[in-house]
């Protein structure tokens, strides 16, 4: 799953084995542990509801040095059932949601949506289009169904803006100097290291990527 990555540690893990995971007591009288499996069912039944099937999905658990649950990070892909059977343009973006939490405190429950989200143990946490974020106290079982659902209520509108704004950037034509200048404006705002300059113009020349080679020389 390549909107998953455990490269600073975690372990990839099954939903059976996350229903079986072991967590730590409680650090204290408002700290709640909320079993990661009960956020996935959750999501995944939310996302059903909203008309949306997982077409691909990886969990990671990171443990203490007791072997008990700590951190958990998830990425799931979807799709509109109302695609089911068709096949999607070569460019088209996927959709994905991002989960993560903890048992010890050191995250709090969120979730991620959008067609361009990553999730790593290294706690790097993105996504374009929406944001739940909650604490693990007494009422989160009270909260986390309702921000789930507002969540993926929203998420065909947000989906929608940004096949809008993807669009025009595909239509909106650069001229090879105003590319080379975008990019030099990249290494200067330190986007781009200026050792990646060359392959970057190199792709802008003649890219190899026919999804953006076919839409020519635009801010796509």
């Amino acid at each position: 799953m390549k909107n998953l990555s455990l490269h600073a540690g975690g372990d990839l893990v099954t939903r059976e084995q996350l229903a079986a995971l072991n967590y730590p007591a409680p650090l204290g009288a408002r700290h709640v542990i909320r079993p990661f499996a009960e956020d996935i069912e959750l999501l995944t039944s939310t996302l059903d509801d909203f008309g949306y099937r997982i077409t691909d999905e990886g969990i990671g658990v990171t443990f203490d040095k007791d072997n008990l649950a700590r951190q958990f990070f998830g990425a799931i892909e979807v799709r509109p059932k109302a695609l089911e059977g068709e096949w999607l343009p070569a460019d088209e973006r996927s959709i994905v949601v991002g989960i993560r939490g903890s048992a010890d405190q050191s995250l709090p429950r969120q979730l991620v949506a959008g067609t361009n989200v990553f999730v790593c143990s290294n706690l790097a946490f993105h996504g374009e289009l929406t944001k739940v974020s909650t604490k693990q106290t007494l009422r989160i079982n009270d909260r986390i169904d309702a921000l789930f659902h507002d969540a993926i209520s929203h998420l065909p509108q947000e989906v929608e803006r940004d096949n809008a704004r993807i669009e025009a950037y595909k239509n909106y034509q650069l001229s090879g100097p105003k590319g080379d200048a975008i990019l030099i404006e990249l290494v200067r705002r330190q986007i781009l290291n200026a050792s990646d300059l060359p392959t970057a113009i190199a792709e802008w020349d003649n890219s190899s990527h026919l999804e953006h080679a076919q839409h020519g020389k635009t801010a796509y």
